[in-house]
């Protein structure tokens, strides 16, 4: 083998891993997208039912304190989905990040993952935690309604 076959081997071999490179990075965007929608569906249901069941509770004569106590778990539940919600948005923009330097070393400047960072789509990223927060405090009022 001569030096230019070896050197082309390396070449082959760096493209390759490369490529499988890019590919993990498109799984992790899939999957982070992915996860951040689960947990929004997830936490807006639950909201959701907190309000269907702060007005059945407002049809009881719940205690003030019970009704408070309600109001830090609907507290709790949102804050750890911001905090996912979050967490997942910033290992998302890292895999996109990931991604366009990868594709820029492969060469590839076309790329469908590319326009996922278009402006709808940020709008979706700042609407899942606008929408959770509204739904707890909804959930909230609901529940206090009556203390007030």
């Amino acid at each position: 083998m001569n030096a230019e076959s070896v050197n082309n081997q390396v070449v082959d071999q760096k493209r390759k891993n490369m490529e499988a490179a890019r590919e993990a990075q498109e799984k992790a965007v899939v999957y982070r997208t992915e996860k951040r929608w689960k947990i929004f569906s997830w936490a807006s249901s639950m909201l959701i039912g907190s309000i269907a069941g702060a007005v059945a509770v407002n049809k009881v004569d719940l205690p003030c304190e019970a009704r408070i106590l309600l109001c830090v778990a609907v507290v709790a539940l949102t804050s750890y989905t911001v905090l996912w919600l979050d967490f997942n948005r910033r290992s998302l923009f890292s895999a996109l990040a990931n991604l366009q330097a990868i594709e820029n070393k492969l060469g590839i400047y076309e790329s469908i993952d590319i326009n996922i960072v278009s402006q709808p789509f940020w709008l979706k990223i700042v609407s899942y935690g606008v929408t959770v927060s509204l739904l707890a405090i909804i959930a909230i009022l609901m529940i206090l309604i009556p203390c007030l």
